[in-house]
């Protein structure tokens, strides 16, 4: 049987479009594994301890990251590791120049969590306690009882 002429056209586009489709996920995996690096090498200098901004910044970047990757969304995923690399960088520099000064930063900005100064992930915050629930109002008006003999009524026909 002959193709048609539209099939004919696009098989070479479907095929093209198979192949690069591939290349996208394998390009995003690499700049989360070089994100993934730089974080982990600010973290042996212990850059949440001597540049917790940098630390906060490059680690809240890659959680981000990691949640854009596993949306398959490869484009912003590699955006934000260039911006872990860079905010790692800079961490690492700070941390190594505020140890060899010892030179303690400044307190973290206030939004920054804790637990992910510590490099450990963030905690959720407790969600709030809901308010006593108010006693079922009585209907102003009662339902009036079936009429005897039906169904409904318990009594006979």
């Amino acid at each position: 049987m002959p193709q048609s002429p539209l099939r004919r056209a696009l098989a070479p586009c479907a095929l093209v479009v198979a192949a690069l489709l591939p290349g996208c996920a394998i390009r995003g995996t690499v700049h989360l594994v070089q994100a993934e690096q730089a974080l982990a090498q600010a973290r042996a200098v212990d850059a949440h301890t001597w540049a917790p901004s940098d630390w906060a910044a490059a680690h809240a970047h890659m959680v981000k990251a990691r949640q854009e990757w596993a949306h398959a969304d490869y484009g912003d995923a590699e955006a934000l590791c260039n911006q872990v690399k860079t905010f790692s960088a800079q961490a690492t520099t700070t941390a190594q120049a505020n140890r060899s000064t010892n030179t303690r930063p400044d307190a973290p900005p206030p939004w920054v969590d804790p637990a992910v100064l510590e490099g450990k992930p963030p905690v959720a915050p407790a969600p709030a306690a809901e308010p006593a629930a108010e006693p079922a109002a009585q209907p102003a008006v009662q339902p009036a009882a079936p009429a005897a003999g039906t169904p409904w009524s318990g009594g006979t026909p």
